[in-house]
């Protein structure tokens, strides 16, 4: 008898055993389901991840070319207030140069009229 009860307990530890093995193994299964749905549920919500990092690279890459036309455009701007000022002490000096010139033709008709005086002055002595 007690080896029947041996066989029993045996038979029983073995069935309890294989029952906990096909647990294990169904756990492992349904956890590699999982895995596997949780991968590709990630691969689909990595789409507007991944296209968000597209829109971010492309904002980097303007903002970068957006800060390389502001550089450009604000040495431009500095050339052209320096070309700017440059024309202006050039008008000054055209201005300065015109006055200087009304007063040169003023000038030179007064001698002009002073040697027509001195002219007609020697004529009137040859007589």
């Amino acid at each position: 008898m007690a080896r029947f009860n041996d066989e029993f307990f045996y038979s029983d530890r073995e069935a309890s055993a294989e029952r906990l093995f096909e647990d294990r193994e169904r756990e492992a299964s349904a956890e590699r389901t999982d895995a596997m749905a949780k991968t590709a549920t990630r691969s689909v919500d990595l789409e507007p991840i991944d296209r968000l990092e597209e829109k971010l690279k492309a904002l980097v890459t303007m903002v970068e070319r957006m800060k390389h036309d502001q550089t450009r455009a604000a040495e431009e701007n500095q050339r052209l207030s320096r070309e700017l000022d440059s024309m202006r002490a050039r008008i000054a000096s055209s201005d300065g140069l015109a006055s200087e010139l009304s007063a040169l033709k003023d000038e030179r008709d007064v001698i002009r009229g002073r040697v027509s005086e001195m002219l007609e002055q020697l004529e009137a002595l040859n007589l």
